[in-house]
């Protein structure tokens, strides 16, 4: 019987969501809301928003959304995706995560897998001049001057989020992580290039890993099926991850600048990515993270 199933359709939670308090909360978030908040925007009053955090032309960006939050927005995806590239110009680079969404035994196609990443990431990854990147884990997509260095060598880094990925390169360009309709204190993807960088290095972080690599296939753009190895993270037992909405809000309040606005509805967070990545990183060592599981009990860390 899968009892989160149950759990998830009695709290309204998304059958694509984890069982978390923050994926509650948005999901109250998103019933409640329509009742209270009634201003309609335009894609024009996101992209000022985001020019007041910071985004400005040549910025490197990555998008994390729920589009569902949108409801009072006039505009459609692919608009917010045009105003946003002629803020940035051709030097600059916007990106968005797509995981791939494929079905047990499929082989991730580069080309023609959609992604689960949600609606706004789906109608960028088929834009024009997007570029997706090879990782059949955590595939990332991008258009712009920083769009190769961020994903020509994804698929051969150890992990998904090490020192090659898209999320940790996009703190050595002074990219900014911009989340849409996923809390105040949601930083997203880019926190998990802490436990791939300290892999090896603190025990506790090695243990969330496997211990070999696993083999992974894809279908390059030529057509042709490739594979690359890399290290993946149990996904049941005592290392599986299980992280607190209480433990990311301390982090945000306590250590990173968030640049935080509201319009109408819409909550939109900003960071910098290599505050983020290094400051996290730092924490991390001292055992101070946004985990409640695995315990830590045993492990030794930084005083």
């Amino acid at each position: 019987m899968d009892w989160k199933k149950y759990i998830k359709l009695a709290l309204g939670i998304k059958k694509s969501e984890s069982l978390s308090l923050e994926a509650f909360l948005r999901s109250w978030h998103r019933r409640i809301g329509p009742l209270y908040y009634k201003q309609k925007y335009d894609v024009e009053d996101v992209v000022e928003a985001m020019k007041r955090a910071g985004m400005h032309r040549g910025s490197t960006i990555l998008i994390h959304s729920s589009w569902g939050e949108f409801y009072n927005c006039s505009g459609k995806p692919n608009d917010l995706i045009k105003v946003i590239l002629d803020v940035l110009g051709p030097e600059g680079t916007l990106c968005m995560p797509c995981m791939p969404k494929m079905k047990n035994g499929e082989v991730f196609d580069v080309v023609n897998t959609p992604t689960r990443a949600g609606y706004l990431p789906e109608c960028f990854r088929t834009y024009p001049g997007v570029k997706r990147g090879v990782h059949a884990q955590h595939s990332v997509c991008a258009i712009g001057a920083n769009a190769d260095f961020l994903l020509s060598e994804h698929h051969l880094g150890e992990t998904p989020w090490d020192e090659r990925s898209p999320y940790y390169r996009l703190s050595q360009v002074g990219g900014l992580v911009f989340d849409m309709g996923l809390g105040k204190y949601w930083v997203g993807t880019i926190t998990h290039c802490v436990e791939s960088i300290l892999r090896g290095e603190v025990d506790y972080y090695t243990d969330m890993w496997d211990k070999e690599k696993k083999r992974f296939d894809y279908i390059d753009y030529d057509g042709q099926r490739k594979s690359y190895f890399n290290y993946d993270r149990p996904t049941t037992g005592r290392y599986k991850r299980f992280t607190s909405y209480f433990k990311s809000r301390h982090i945000v309040s306590h250590y990173l600048h968030n640049h935080y606005q509201q319009i109408s509805n819409l909550q939109i967070s900003c960071f910098e990515a290599d505050e983020v990545v290094s400051v996290m990183t730092e924490l991390a060592k001292r055992g101070t993270d946004i985990y409640l599981l695995p315990l830590k009990w045993g492990y030794k860390f930084d005083s």
